[in-house]
């Protein structure tokens, strides 16, 4: 709820019973193709398959990631989220629920994607680009399609407004 609220890149936690967050800038070069499987999935499924405990190893690979890719999306390196978009703690697990997923994130960076990441606890998969995401769509819905799977990819920007009582969208006026 924090993001949609504060809009960006939003980092919360919970403290207590309250959550403490902070939405960090994000460089609007880097957009972001969502591909959504028509396959259903189960949240507490894909809980079930994760390890109770991790590797230490594991635990500080993850979270050296995640520094880097806070960096990443703030100073607009799309160049560094190959390497900040890697997992060992939930991907590699959840590999058994969505077989077809390496196939399509090799599909991602080969056709332009500077990361590819399962989206929580999936289906879905989040590729990261510069500027339109057409190609990387295409080939991520082609690669799900050779598995026989159906889905859709659509590229998207950050809403860094967050949510408003106010906002609202409004065309353009003509003469």
């Amino acid at each position: 709820m924090a993001a949609a609220l504060l809009g960006g890149l939003t980092v919360s936690c919970a403290v207590g019973d309250q959550v403490t967050a902070v939405s960090l800038p994000i460089s609007p070069q880097i957009e972001w193709v969502v591909l959504v499987p028509e396959a259903e999935s189960s949240t507490k499924e894909a809980r079930a398959v994760l390890a109770s405990t991790v590797p230490r190893a594991d635990a500080v690979f993850n979270l050296q990631r995640l520094g880097l890719l806070l960096a990443s999306l703030a100073q607009g390196r799309a160049d560094l989220l190959r390497v900040a978009m890697d997992d060992r703690l939930h991907q590699p697990q959840r590999q058994v629920l969505f077989p077809w997923m390496e196939s399509v994130r090799r599909a991602a960076l080969d056709a332009g994607a500077f990361g590819c990441v399962l989206s929580g606890a999936g289906p879905s998969l989040l590729a990261g680009v510069l500027g339109q995401g057409d190609a990387v769509a295409h080939a991520m819905e082609g690669a799900l399609e050779a598995v026989g799977l159906k889905g859709r990819a659509v590229s998207l920007a950050v809403d860094t407004l967050g949510a408003s009582w106010n906002r609202r969208r409004q065309a353009p006026v003509d003469g």
